[in-house]
């Protein structure tokens, strides 16, 4: 009776385990500028990001912006039905700096937390962009006079499940 028991027990922890690796995603992807010799040595990022039962969140954390300058980021579509356009993930507004201590971010700093239901991303391929909010229409999924050379790339392609 008890080997059954553990047997059954086992069976629904692995099924357990299945699920919800199958909910679960989770990448980092560093983030550099398009052309460098626009932006401050060592300026770049990265972007985690984890999906877990119907959200995910984006973690964008950077350096060498233009401090006190409202930053977007975005996943742009590789994969259609949605191919070109831009999903919003979360603004945020590059540190002016000055703090004292050393707890105190540089200016130029940037860190970017947004939790986003899984159902505002498009599924398939995407590619992360940070740029000047000002250059992107969330509303319209678009961008609105996107200059490249303001703006840092994923340095890979990723695929949203």
């Amino acid at each position: 009776m008890r080997k059954g028991f553990l047997a059954v027990l086992a069976v629904v922890l692995l099924l357990g385990l299945v699920c919800s690796a199958q909910a679960f995603q989770f990448g980092f992807v560093p983030m550099a500028p398009q052309t460098p010799a626009h932006w401050p040595v060592g300026a770049g990022g990265q972007v985690t990001y984890q999906t877990f039962f119907g959200t995910t969140a984006f973690v964008f954390m950077g350096q060498g912006l233009v401090p006190g300058e409202a930053y977007e980021l975005v996943a742009k579509s590789l994969t259609a039905p949605t191919t070109g356009q831009v999903f919003c993930l979360g603004e945020a507004q590059a540190s002016m700096g000055g703090g004292s201590g050393s707890a105190s971010p540089k200016a130029g700093a940037l860190n970017l937390y947004a939790p986003v239901p899984l159902s505002s991303i498009p599924k398939g391929k995407v590619q992360f962009i940070l740029l000047p909010a000002c250059q992107v229409n969330c509303a319209g999924h678009s961008f609105a006079g996107f200059n490249p050379d303001e703006a840092f790339f994923g340095a890979s392609i990723v695929t949203i499940r």
